[in-house]
């Protein structure tokens, strides 16, 4: 499972940190990133409010991909930003073993700290990938898991079509569709795989545009709008 931190440079960690413990900040500028879905938007406006109350000044630049805010960190041109230990652990530091999430923690906070980066304290929040269907659908199908959902797949009539609807970045990820397809054998040709901005899987679903969308655990459109999160029950590492 992913837990998400904060992460900042090195040389603003004894700064923002002894601000935010006791007296107010000398005003001072910082730029804090964000990724593009709603969980990061939130937790970056809450970090700039903050902030802002303790005497900073905060340029917020949201809706980035997860490469670009990693590059523009690396670079110096963001300060501060909230991280996933998955994504660090496969994406940024291309790691294969399998580990628990306070290993996971500790291993990417020794390997960015040779970066100039700090892992801050985690955060009680979880948040990970999950394959959603729409709600009738889960309630006709009585589908809970994706290793029944492959089965019911493989069952259809032949040239039936399933649309898979996920973020570019998931496609992409070496720890996304493909590894996801070949442990469940599933199978999707490019026509039934659709990129999409990740805000608008949720409404896809709910209107039974897509058979299948990649959704966060922690979106609140997953209740909202009724959508089964399905269980990874052959625990793909997390994300």
């Amino acid at each position: 499972m992913t837990t998400i931190l904060r992460m900042v440079k090195r040389a603003l960690v004894a700064s923002v940190m002894c601000a935010c413990a006791s007296v107010p900040a000398m005003a001072a500028n910082l730029v804090i990133g964000g990724k593009n879905f709603t969980e990061q938007y939130v937790l970056v406006e809450i970090t700039s409010q903050y902030l802002r109350s303790r005497g900073y000044t905060i340029d917020s630049r949201t809706g980035l991909g997860s490469v670009l805010l990693r590059s523009a960190q690396e670079n110096g041109q963001v300060d501060l930003t909230w991280e996933y230990t998955g994504t660090a652990a496969l994406v940024y530091h291309k790691l294969k073993e399998q580990m628990s999430s306070d290993q996971t923690y500790e291993k990417v906070k020794e390997l960015d700290a040779k970066e100039g980066l700090v892992w801050l304290n985690k955060a009680p929040l979880n948040n990970t990938y999950a394959l959603g269907l729409p709600a009738e659908e889960a309630k006709k199908t009585g589908i809970r898991t994706i290793s029944q959902l492959a089965e019911k797949l493989k069952s259809d009539p032949k040239g039936t079509r399933h649309v898979f609807g996920m973020d570019a970045e998931f496609a992409n990820r070496p720890d996304g569709l493909k590894p996801l397809e070949a442990a469940y054998d599933l199978h999707f040709s490019r026509a039934e795989t659709k990129q999409m901005d990740p805000g608008l899987v949720y409404t896809a679903l709910h209107n039974n545009q897509i058979t299948i969308g990649l959704i966060y655990t922690t979106d609140g459109r997953v209740k909202g709008f009724g959508i089964m999160p399905l269980d990874d029950d052959k625990l793909l590492p997390a994300v």
